[in-house]
């Protein structure tokens, strides 16, 4: 799940990532209100609605439907501060043979932002991702 967060729905990990709920989930409207402790100390910057996309959707059903009864938070391992996901990931691609890539999970939300720019207007891929549209230029629009 915290792969599918970053890399289809365009979180930032693990802020956005630890920190999302399941009363954050809009299942009928098809989107998630997710909160920014990156970007809060912007005047209207504390948090944003991403859509579900329909690469996203599979997944959260899925821990949804496995989640315990009166579960808070979408992800309930890993969420001890001492652990380095990064560290993590980098071995899990280790052991699948692959190398490892830089930025790991800061890389899964560009790829993201890239895909999405290329269907939907730039501002809108900025609300969706919670960066400005200087960030994303550096980034999507070369």
């Amino acid at each position: 799940m915290l792969f599918a967060l970053s890399r289809f729905g365009g979180l930032r990990n693990p802020s956005e990532t630890l920190g999302l709920r399941w009363a954050a989930i809009d299942w009928e409207r098809g989107r998630m209100r997710v909160r920014s402790p990156k970007t809060e100390h912007h005047k209207g910057n504390a948090e944003r609605l991403v859509p579900l996309f329909g690469e996203l959707r599979p997944h959260l059903e899925a821990v949804w439907d496995q989640a315990d009864e009166g579960a808070e938070f979408v992800i309930t391992r890993y969420r001890d501060a001492s652990v380095n996901l990064r560290t993590m990931f980098e071995k899990v691609i280790r052991q699948a043979g692959l190398k490892p890539w830089p930025r790991l999970f800061q890389n899964l939300r560009s790829t993201r932002e890239t895909e999405l720019a290329q269907e939907f207007p730039l501002h809108v891929c900025c609300a969706w991702i919670g960066n400005s549209q200087a960030i994303a230029a550096g980034t999507t629009c070369k």
